[in-house]
């Protein structure tokens, strides 16, 4: 029996997750050096503190990565750039022309 991917996972449980508007949302760079790890986390504490509402968190593509591993997904094609991106586009609102 073949591995199940982790978008294939994710497709056939998209329908048990419970739909939400997406929200604004800043993207920082993390090359080496640059901090990016530190700059969100500073930068949702103060947006948090400032709305109040605690809506703002961070997102690091390495936590993807977690439950492929632990559902013992097949991984050996996983592109965490390219998953990321999929799901952020799946997230965002559709827009009809």
């Amino acid at each position: 029996m073949q591995k199940p991917t982790l978008s294939s996972c994710i497709c056939d449980n998209l329908d048990k997750i419970e739909k939400k508007e997406p929200g604004p949302f800043v993207t920082i760079s993390r090359q080496s050096g640059c901090d990016g790890y530190e700059l969100g986390d500073l930068l949702v504490k103060k947006l948090n503190d400032r709305a109040g509402d605690g809506k703002w968190r961070v997102f690091k593509k390495e936590l993807l990565k977690q439950p492929a591993f632990n559902l013992m997904l097949d991984n050996s094609m996983f592109n965490i750039d390219q998953l990321a991106e999929q799901i952020i586009f799946a997230m965002e609102p559709k827009k009809l022309i």
